[in-house]
């Protein structure tokens, strides 16, 4: 009797750890509450040149601006305003041009959380259902997948992308979203997102923090409870159970031998 299934002529052969190149770019997550001082972190603190997809309110980039004025910084960064999908696919366009001239060492998101909100709006609007109730069965997946695979391109890229996120409970709204139930707290949870994506888009980032506000602010790398941020690149002190380090992005990226 044939077998069915087609056989690879060659064989896989396993390479050796020393032909192994380790990831150099830095892929972090940022959570926390709103006015937290995320963007201000990220944007002061991270390699330049900067680039900000600024998906959340409009004056969202004032904290970074003033910070800069206020502290007499020669530190400039570019920005773009990204809330629509056609938005979003049109800076990554431009993305690899601007990092190819040496214009991006740094890609900021701020917030996925917010793109989020626009995101699922246009899912439901391209997806009517009866009596013009949006059908949530088609809505809900395509929302899904396009917020992951926004993710995965940001993977790609050839410089450092730090992607913030807001972290309150409370912001999730599920009552349109009858399809998929996810948990709002837990290890690995993103609670702004809505559904599935809450435990799978904290998953394909490489680290994952929590920014404490208080001052000095710093991040927080591991942590027991319902938070779930967690550093790939980085050995908790498991004694304690929580590691705290300077919130910085340029220190971050040396603990984690990145960009070498």
């Amino acid at each position: 009797m044939t077998d069915p299934v087609e056989r690879p002529k060659l064989a896989l052969e396993p390479r050796s750890s020393s032909s192994y190149i380790r990831a150099r770019y830095l892929r972090l997550l940022v959570l926390g509450p709103p006015k937290a001082g995320k963007t201000t972190t990220a944007v002061v603190t991270s390699p330049g040149p900067v680039l900000v997809w600024n998906s959340d309110q409009p004056d969202g980039l004032d904290p970074a601006v003033s910070w800069i004025e206020d502290h007499n910084l020669n530190q400039e960064f570019l920005y773009n305003r990204v809330r629509s999908i056609k938005d979003i696919e049109a800076a990554f366009a431009s993305i690899h041009t601007l990092i190819k001239a040496n214009k991006v060492k740094t890609l900021v998101w701020d917030t996925i959380t917010g793109f989020s909100d626009v995101l699922s709006e246009s899912c439901l609007a391209a997806f009517p259902g009866n009596n013009g109730v949006s059908d949530g069965r088609k809505a809900w997946p395509e929302y899904h997948r396009r917020l992951a695979d926004y993710v995965q391109r940001l993977r790609c890229l050839p410089c450092h992308v730090v992607v913030t996120a807001h972290f309150e409970e409370w912001m999730t709204d599920d009552a349109k979203d009858k399809n998929v139930k996810a948990p709002k707290v837990g290890q690995g949870i993103v609670p702004c997102l809505f559904g599935k994506s809450r435990q799978r888009i904290g998953g394909l980032f490489s680290d994952v923090v929590f920014l404490d506000q208080s001052e000095p602010r710093s991040f927080i790398t591991s942590i027991k409870g319902v938070w779930g941020p967690g550093c790939r690149h980085l050995t908790p002190d498991n004694s304690k159970g929580v590691s705290v380090v300077k919130a910085d992005i340029k220190q971050l990226i040396g603990k984690f031998n990145l960009d070498k």
